[in-house]
């Protein structure tokens, strides 16, 4: 009895660091590269990395080999404060900024372990995740002869998966505390 004492602590534990792990790796995301120049794109950008990409931003064209979810956000902010593509711009502005908040809102529940409501909130997360990537795709802004998917994009999903199987297994690992909880008292 005292080994699984000191055992239950500890898959608690596991769970509990594998969950918040998957979702540092989310809020990582956001400043890892979302999209990555292709290979003739990738060229350009570096033999003239000094160009500038876009001026307002300071953004050179070596900084626009990989954008990151951060940078997409300064860039559709800027679009929108010159009035460029504005509906645009707000659409993508809200689905970062509802991804972002999602990520936080299970990251907070996590901590508080509430991990039905970290369910809730990495659903609807991937679903807001993926609107955007489908969004990217379906103007052509990635997944064109001038940009892909970069590891941000790809790492968020396995991030997610992450973050499912921390919360499956606290969720298990409770169920297994209550069912002995209630064999202790029968016994006694």
């Amino acid at each position: 009895m005292n080994t699984s004492e000191k055992k239950k602590p500890s898959q608690q534990l596991l769970a509990k660091i594998l969950l918040l792990a998957g979702l540092l790796i989310m809020l990582l995301c956001f400043f890892l590269p979302y999209a990555t120049a292709t290979d003739n794109n990738r060229e350009y950008l570096e033999e003239y990395s000094d160009s500038m990409f876009i001026d307002e931003l300071e953004m050179t064209n070596e900084d626009a080999v990989n954008i990151s979810l951060f940078e997409y956000f300064n860039i559709y902010k800027h679009a929108l404060a010159i009035n460029e593509s504005e509906m645009i711009a707000v659409i993508c502005i809200i689905l970062i900024c509802a991804s972002l908040g999602f990520t936080l809102l299970s990251l907070l529940f996590a901590v508080l372990k509430k991990p039905v409501a970290v369910i809730i909130f990495n659903v609807l997360n991937l679903v807001v995740f993926y609107a955007n990537a489908w969004d990217h795709t379906d103007r052509g802004t990635i997944g064109n002869s001038s940009y892909d998917f970069g590891i941000g994009y790809y790492l968020y999903y396995i991030a997610a998966a992450i973050v499912f199987a921390g919360v499956i297994w606290t969720l298990v690992n409770k169920a297994k505390e209550k069912k002995q909880a209630i064999t202790e008292k029968t016994e006694d």
